[in-house]
C-alpha cells in the first residue's frame, strides 16, 4: 500500500506563502477539532501581546509545542492589529514549517524501501536520472534544502535553458562578484545543475559547455566531488553529464574532466568510441588516446597504431633542458609515448628526453617531443622492430585481460 506524504518546500519559500496566501492552513492540515483546545489555543496566542515579557515568551514556547495544529488560529493572527501578536505568531508559524519540513526530509530519507509517495520538487527527475538508494536519497534531500527554488522552476520546464545557464553564471568560481576570491559553490548547488542539464538538447549543451566546464574543473569543486561524502553518486552524475556531452563540437573539454575525475569507465568507453571516428580533431583523439592508455588495457593497443602516421605538429616549447632549442611534438609522438607506457616500456630508451609525468594524463600532453627529427624518426622505427616481435604476446595478454 502507498501512503500518500505531503512534503513541505524550502523554508524560506514558505513563509512568502503564508505572508501572501490567506489560506495557508490548508496547506499542512486542518484547525483542532478539540473545541477545548482551540480556545487554549486562542487564549496563548492573546497572551503573544501580553504587558509581560515572561508572559509571552511562555506562550511562545507552549504555541511551538503544540505544533502544526494550531495553524489555522496563527494564520489568523498574522493579521492581528497587535503588532507584538504578528510578529510572534509569524516567527512562531515559520519554526513549525522548518520543523515540518526537517522531519518530512528525514522521513524521505529513511524511506530507502519507497513506501511512501513523496513531492519533493525534482525528486521524479532525480529518480529517474540518478537513483533511489540511500546514498541518493541523503544527496537529493541535501539539494532540496539548499536549491528548492531551482528545483521548483526546473519542475516548472518553462525555459530549463535558462535557468541553467542564469544558476551557472551565479556559481562561476571567478565571476563579477568574486573581489575578495573565487567562489567556493556548495556541492547540492553543482548536483542541481548537473540534474537539470539532462533536461538540454545536445545543441543547448554545448552552449553551457564552457561555464560548465570552468566550474567543473574548478579545485575546489574537484576536491569536493573527489573527497566528500557524496563523491561516488556526485562523480556519477558528472559521468553522465560527460556522456550526454560528447556529440559537441569541441569533445576536448569533456574528456579533460574524464580525466581530472579519474572516470575509468566513462574514459574507456568514450576513448574507444572516438578513436573509431578518424574524422574527429587530432587534439581530440590525442585525450582519448589517454584515457585509454590510463584507464583501458593492452587490448587497446590497436586503437592507437593508426595515428602512428600522424605528423600534425600539435604543441611546440621549449625548457631549459632544449638550450634554446624549440622541441615540437607531433601527434604520433604523443601516441607513441602512450603506448610504451602500455606495454610497460622505458621511453628513455626511445629518446624522449624531455617527458613530464602527469598522474592526470600519464604525461604532460606537450612533453612528448624531440628537436632533431632523426631521434624522432630513429624512436618510431625501434617502435615498429619492437611491435613485429612483440604484437603476438600483447595482443595474447591484452585478450586475457579483457576476460
Amino acid at each position: 500500500m502507498v501512503h500518500r506524504l505531503k512534503t513541505a518546500n524550502l523554508p524560506r519559500l514558505l513563509m512568502v506563502m503564508m505572508l501572501t496566501c490567506p489560506a495557508v492552513h490548508s496547506v499542512l492540515g486542518q484547525p483542532p477539532e478539540d473545541a477545548v483546545e482551540s480556545a487554549r489555543v486562542d487564549r496563548l496566542i492573546h497572551q503573544l501581546g501580553a504587558d509581560s515579557f515572561q508572559v509571552r515568551e511562555q506562550a511562545q514556547n507552549q504555541l511551538l509545542a503544540i505544533g502544526l495544529s494550531a495553524q489555522a488560529e496563527l494564520a489568523k493572527a498574522i493579521k492581528s492589529p497587535d503588532l507584538e501578536i504578528r510578529f510572534r505568531a509569524r516567527r512562531i508559524f515559520v519554526q513549525l514549517l522548518q520543523m515540518d519540513f526537517q522531519r518530512r526530509l528525514t522521513l524521505f530519507v529513511n524511506d530507502v524501501d519507497g513506501k511512501l509517495e513523496h513531492d519533493l520538487p525534482g525528486w521524479k527527475l532525480f529518480r529517474e536520472q540518478v537513483g533511489t538508494r540511500a546514498e541518493h536519497r541523503k544527496l537529493f534531500a541535501s539539494m532540496v534544502r539548499v536549491e528548492a527554488p531551482f528545483l521548483m522552476s526546473l519542475e516548472s520546464k518553462s525555459d530549463v535553458l535558462a535557468i541553467v545557464t542564469n544558476r551557472l553564471t551565479d556559481l562561476q568560481p571567478y565571476g563579477t562578484n568574486t573581489v575578495g576570491g573565487p567562489k567556493i559553490a556548495k556541492l547540492e548547488s553543482i548536483a542541481v545543475v548537473l540534474l537539470a542539464s539532462s533536461q538540454l538538447s545536445q545543441e543547448q549543451l554545448y552552449r553551457i559547455s564552457s561555464p560548465m566546464y570552468n566550474l567543473l574543473n574548478f579545485q575546489e569543486t574537484k576536491n569536493g566531488i573527489r573527497g566528500g561524502s557524496k563523491n561516488g553518486v556526485l562523480k556519477g552524475m558528472v559521468a553522465s553529464y560527460i556522456e550526454r556531452s560528447m556529440d559537441m563540437a569541441n569533445s576536448q573539454l569533456p574528456l579533460t574532466l574524464v580525466l581530472e575525475y579519474g572516470l575509468e569507465e566513462t574514459g574507456v568507453k568514450l576513448g574507444r568510441k572516438i578513436l573509431n571516428d578518424a574524422t574527429a580533431p587530432a587534439m581530440v583523439r590525442e585525450y582519448a588516446a589517454i584515457c585509454l592508455a590510463r584507464f583501458g588495457t593492452k587490448a587497446d593497443i590497436p586503437k592507437l597504431l593508426p595515428m602512428l602516421t600522424e605528423k600534425d605538429v600539435i604543441h611546440s616549447w621549449s625548457t631549459t633542458k632544449a638550450k634554446g632549442k624549440i622541441i615540437k611534438t607531433q601527434l604520433r609522438d604523443a601516441i607513441l609515448l602512450l603506448l610504451l607506457h602500455q606495454t610497460d616500456q622505458d621511453h628513455t630508451d626511445y629518446g624522449y628526453r624531455f617527458v613530464q609525468p602527469s598522474p592526470v594524463t600519464v604525461y604532460r600532453v606537450y612533453s612528448a617531443g624531440f628537436i632533431e627529427d632523426a631521434v624522432r624518426e630513429k624512436a618510431h622505427a625501434q617502435w615498429s622492430t619492437w611491435w613485429a616481435k612483440n604484437k603476438a604476446s600483447v595482443t595474447a595478454s591484452g585478450s586475457n585481460s579483457e576476460k
